[in-house]
């Protein structure tokens, strides 16, 4: 009892000299546990880092894989945006909105605006799974179509650019608000996928369809149509809904361009 209400001076030396002795290998110890799992982390990107542009992307991935595998995130879409009724409702929403800005961009109301040319640009999308398994989202996407883009079709015809080029898909997981200035995708990941280059429902609507293959688990989000395999001229950028991906599944891109007449 003695100890516990009025130890001595020998009594508390007894109780503190180990840890004061060897408080640094226990300090030392406690920095080694807590560095080891980042050290793995940097080792395993360092591993693989020709397949993320940078080491966030590595940890998001890996975040992303586990949770696949855990099934506390869904392989695709969430399952509220792939049901017929939610994807068509949510093809509906994006025509409208569609429709309002044309409207806006064509000065509707305003003397001397009628008819004006407004390029179109809508992207669809489907998920193929490792397994050979499809999951179609159809319409994701109605923008936006660049200043660099439209640029470049204006250079087209002073032969000072070629507008074929406008094939190469790119995918990306930056979430940020598409712009006619944006000049290239906010997180791009995997290597660009070579599209078709064809004419769509109509004679006034070119289209290209890519495949990109995500190499990690990818939260991808963005979209793009380049004119090279890497760097070259934005024509399209475009953000979506998240389709979650696991390593050696593919999205398949169709993305239409709608050049309507005008005055």
């Amino acid at each position: 009892m003695d100890l516990i209400t009025n130890p001595t001076t020998e009594q508390i030396d007894l109780i503190t000299n180990p840890i004061t002795e060897h408080w640094l290998p226990i300090l030392c110890a406690t920095v080694l546990i807590l560095l080891i799992p980042a050290a793995y982390q940097r080792l395993r990107y360092w591993r693989e880092r020709d397949k993320h542009p940078n080491f966030r992307e590595y940890l998001r991935s890996a975040r992303l894989q586990r949770q696949l595998d855990s099934g506390k995130a869904p392989r695709g879409r969430a399952q509220s945006l792939v049901t017929p009724r939610g994807r068509r409702l949510r093809e509906l929403w994006l025509e409208l909105c569609l429709r309002l800005r044309v409207m806006r961009a064509a000065g509707l109301g305003l003397a001397g605006h009628k008819g004006v040319c407004v390029p179109v640009g809508r992207l669809y999308a489907k998920h193929i799974r490792k397994d050979g398994t499809e999951e179609d989202h159809g319409l994701v996407a109605t923008k936006v179509v660049t200043n660099a883009g439209v640029n470049a079709i204006v250079d087209a015809f002073q032969n000072t650019f070629e507008v074929e080029t406008f094939r190469y898909h790119g995918i990306g997981t930056g979430n940020t608000a598409e712009n006619v200035a944006d000049t290239a995708l906010v997180t791009e990941v995997e290597s660009r996928a070579t599209g078709t280059l064809a004419e769509g429902a109509s004679a006034n609507i070119f289209r290209t369809v890519g495949t990109v293959t995500t190499v990690s688990a990818r939260a991808v989000v963005e979209h793009g149509i380049f004119s090279a395999t890497s760097g070259g001229t934005l024509l399209d950028r475009s953000v979506f809904s998240v389709i979650n991906t696991g390593a050696s599944d593919s999205i398949e891109f169709t993305y239409e361009l709608t050049l309507p007449a005008g005055s």
